[in-house]
């Protein structure tokens, strides 16, 4: 793995995203950064994780093992649930393609009994 300590500051800025190790929590989740404090010795950045409320949101000091580069550990995960999602679009559109079909049909069938 790539040690973050190395590259410190210079790939902290917002919106990118890492693996980081939650507070408490055993699992890594992936996160975006929000917030950055480089003015003191100690370095700092803000972290959002995604799908989670900003009450989850998390200031860690650079360097910490607990940041790992993006999709370091999290990659597999978000795979499966990315396919799960498309699934889930799809569904809801051929769902809407039946129902539009239907309504035209009963409209057809309006159409005939008209003339």
């Amino acid at each position: 793995m790539v040690n973050i300590r190395k590259l410190r500051k210079r790939i902290f800025f917002m919106k990118a995203r890492f693996d980081v190790l939650r507070k408490d929590k055993n699992i890594y989740h992936e996160a975006e950064v929000i917030g950055t404090s480089f003015d003191s010795d100690v370095k700092w950045v803000h972290f959002h994780f995604l799908r989670l409320n900003k009450n989850h949101d998390e200031w860690i000091e650079v360097g910490s093992p607990r940041i790992l580069l993006h999709r370091s550990l999290t990659g597999v995960a978000l795979k499966e649930t990315d396919q799960e999602k498309f699934t889930k679009k799809s569904n809801f559109t051929q769902d809407k393609n039946k129902s539009i079909d239907k309504a035209r049909k009963k409209n057809r069938k309006k159409k005939k009994k008209h003339e």
